[in-house]
């Protein structure tokens, strides 16, 4: 695939359409954008996932407060500013 394969609105935004998606079975799916060689001036891009390399993942007990992120980083627990 190549960049100018995207449609470009003042730049091109290839890392605005990752994302991970939650399902309800408890597993996660990374979907991302694919394009092909625009016809005509037509661009034709999609987005997909690969369901059969799905991550497994449960919920835990940290829980974010206000303006605040709690994450570990070993085995010490880590505020961070949402700022």
């Amino acid at each position: 695939m190549k960049l100018k394969w995207l449609a470009n609105a003042s730049g091109y935004f290839v890392g605005d359409y990752i994302s991970t998606s939650f399902a309800a079975n408890g597993e996660a799916y990374s979907v991302f954008a694919v394009a092909t060689v625009p016809v005509n001036g037509v661009f034709n891009e999609a987005m997909y996932t690969r369901p059969e390399h799905a991550l497994q993942v449960s919920g835990g007990t940290l829980t974010a407060n206000g303006n605040a992120v709690l994450s570990t980083h070993g085995t010490a627990f880590v505020r961070h500013s949402a700022f």
